[in-house]
């Protein structure tokens, strides 16, 4: 009799258990994700800043549409730094204190995001800039990361084709010097053809807010060169590219530079006057692949064009974001989702020709292509 009681008890208390459980389930609410993403949409860097934002967009809407993550859902908080390093810095702080974000994605600049990585790196929280390319932004401590690759190495790879490909011989370099990351890929790209034997016969730069170039220009044209290297952002060479043709530059003066040239704006801008010119890709949308056909699928669905570096690079580092909270379990702490940043090693990846990897320094490398701009299009450089 007291065995059947006993029974009829812990039948009961199971019963009771796996009702209540049951409703803990349904009543269990997924869970946000919570990303701070300090980008330029307006100031000097909304060039790259605005198409990153887009890149950041089909992203989030690929990733919580498929239920990547379950139940649960990315949240990434956009706030327009106006390419401001105070602004930058003050939106870090509210980020990681108010927010309570598990990470940050961006700045947009090398200059916005110099400022940005002591102060992430003091608050410890993880800091993924999609776009900016100084290595003294993720030198700055075990807490920043940069996506794209080093300014020298990818200024490196154009100088080298110029000189084995295409035989330069002379050249002309202007830099915007207010900016790490150009400054880095001028220096690169000057040491390079030094040590390759062509003759540097200009050397100049300019504020990368500066419109006007008349003066520079007429000394630069003046020099001859054979190849002009622009260290500049997208929309600031577009803008280079044309007044110089206004100013009589040679038609044969080969135009090459920096990743920035990959910006929708630089040939929106420059049109016929950056016809042939040369420059490292962080990405191409002609790249094979499934994964980066359905990222040009989806953005040109959205936006009506195709997507430029920017896009792409923002597409991935809300990518790798996901995939890192992701393997950190179901409540990931800033401390994981570092680690787990730092251990990403030859990644599938539609940036470069492919694969990425962060080096010990905790910035990407990966092989840039080299493109051409061919009847108004980008294509691949023979």
């Amino acid at each position: 009799m007291k065995q059947r009681h006993f029974l009829r008890r812990w039948v009961g208390l199971g019963t009771g258990l796996a009702v209540a459980l049951s409703a803990n389930a349904a009543n269990a609410q997924p869970k946000e994700y919570i990303i701070g993403a300090p980008v330029a949409l307006t100031g000097t860097y909304a060039w790259v800043g605005v198409p990153s934002r887009e890149g950041m967009d089909v992203a989030i809407a690929e990733l919580n549409e498929s239920g990547y993550l379950g139940t649960d859902k990315l949240k990434v908080i956009v706030e327009d730094t106006g390419s401001e390093k105070s602004q930058v810095v003050a939106l870090i702080n509210r980020f990681a204190s108010r927010d309570k974000a598990l990470m940050i994605l961006g700045p947009s600049s090398s200059v916005e995001g110099i400022a940005a990585a002591p102060v992430a790196n003091d608050l410890k929280i993880p800091m993924l800039s999609p776009t900016a390319v100084s290595d003294r932004i993720n030198k700055a401590g075990p807490w920043s990361f940069r996506m794209p690759a080093s300014p020298s190495a990818v200024s490196i790879e154009v100088c080298n084709y110029a000189v084995k490909k295409l035989g330069t011989k002379s050249v002309a370099l202007v830099v915007a010097r207010d900016n790490d990351g150009a400054v880095a890929q001028h220096d690169a790209a000057l040491k390079c053809f030094k040590e390759h034997g062509v003759n540097v016969v200009f050397d100049d730069s300019v504020l990368a807010a500066d419109s006007d170039f008349l003066a520079l220009q007429s000394k630069m044209i003046g020099s001859k060169p054979q190849a002009l290297f622009m260290a500049l952002g997208g929309e600031q060479a577009g803008n280079f590219a044309v007044q110089a043709r206004q100013n009589g530059i040679d038609a044969k003066v080969q135009f090459m530079g920096g990743p920035a040239m990959g910006a929708g704006q630089f040939l929106t801008i420059g049109g016929g006057a950056v016809e042939g010119t040369i420059y490292p890709a962080d990405y191409f949308a002609g790249l094979a692949g499934n994964d980066n056909k359905r990222f040009v699928a989806a953005y040109e669905k959205r936006f009506n064009r195709q997507p430029d570096f920017g896009a792409a690079l923002g597409y991935s580092a809300v990518k790798m974001a996901a995939a890192v909270i992701k393997s950190s379990g179901s409540d990931p702490t800033r401390e994981q989702i570092r680690a787990a940043l730092q251990s990403i090693k030859d990644q599938a990846s539609i940036v470069g020709s492919g694969r990425f990897s962060f080096d010990q320094d905790r910035g990407g490398t990966y092989t840039p292509v080299i493109l051409r701009v061919k009847n108004g299009k980008i294509v691949a450089a023979e």
